[in-house]
């Protein structure tokens, strides 16, 4: 996941990250504190602030993927050593 973010560098308000494994489908949304506009139904909000160093992204994402997973089998580590 921290890679998404190296590459991109930023993130924008309502961009969505859908993590799949089989049938199972859990979509997390990109939220900015500031000035988002919520998220949309059925989403996971991953807030940020315009002032977020890509390390606060790669927490906040792992955090929201850990706190949500539903039926996914899956643990998001954000390896800050990595940025």
């Amino acid at each position: 996941m921290t890679q998404i973010a190296i590459r991109r560098g930023i993130v924008n308000d309502g961009e969505v990250l859908t993590l799949r494994q089989g049938t199972v489908a859990v979509s997390f949304e990109f939220e900015s504190v500031n000035n988002g506009g919520g998220v949309r139904p059925g989403n996971i909000a991953i807030p940020f602030q315009p002032t977020s160093t890509i390390g606060d992204i790669a927490v906040s994402l792992a955090a929201a993927i850990n706190n949500n997973r539903g039926s996914l089998r899956v643990t998001a580590t954000a390896d800050l050593d990595l940025l």
